[in-house]
């Protein structure tokens, strides 16, 4: 109940200077087994379970585990497909390779080979996540652990939830991730979620 109240919170729309209204939430751990693969679908699910316009858009092109994590087969369009748009990416040509998930969210998937991950990057990436705005209300970005390509989903992020779990590791891992992140300017915009 309490993640429901908070997700709803999250997609409330911001409103932009570009006159996009659809708010981007990340979810972004700073080492593996912490939970945000299971927290950026779950926060998908619940936005869209509150009728929210949803997708997530999954930045871990080489390891792909949203694409694990929620069953999809290898014959869905991946974000690769827009490869060819990179320049100039609209709403309507990544809407046309979105995956619609049971659950009434709609997902990005990351390429099913991770050769493949050079093709998009995480700034075409995050280039989705800015035109697709307009379409949605509530845009998780699932981010990987490589700081790298996190970053520019992190800068388009309205608020980045950073996960830790309860280990001397992961709090270790997460003030140097907020230090990195005072430097760039971008601290403000990052909540700790306690798994």
């Amino acid at each position: 109940e309490e993640m429901a109240r908070e997700a709803e919170r999250s997609a409330q729309p911001a409103v932009k200077e570009h006159g996009a209204t659809g708010r981007v939430v990340a979810v972004h751990a700073a080492r593996g087994g912490a939970g945000a693969t299971f927290l950026a679908t779950s926060l998908a699910a619940v936005c869209a379970a509150r009728g929210r316009s949803t997708v997530l858009i999954d930045f871990d092109t080489f390891y792909a585990d949203v694409t694990t994590a929620l069953g999809v087969g290898a014959d869905a369009r991946t974000a690769v497909d827009l490869a060819p748009v990179l320049d100039e990416m609209t709403a309507e040509q990544v809407e046309r390779v979105l995956y619609l998930h049971p659950r009434g969210f709609h997902v990005l998937l990351a390429p099913h080979d991770p050769a493949e991950s050079a093709l998009i990057g995480p700034q075409g990436l995050a280039r989705a996540a800015e035109v697709l705005r307009s379409r949605f209300e509530a845009i998780v970005l699932h981010l990987p652990r490589s700081l790298d390509a996190a970053l520019p989903g992190i800068e388009v992020a309205d608020e980045a939830l950073l996960v830790v779990t309860l280990d001397v590791l992961a709090f270790r891992d997460a003030r140097r991730l907020l230090s990195f992140m005072s430097g760039l300017g971008l601290d403000g915009k990052i909540r700790l979620v306690v798994n």
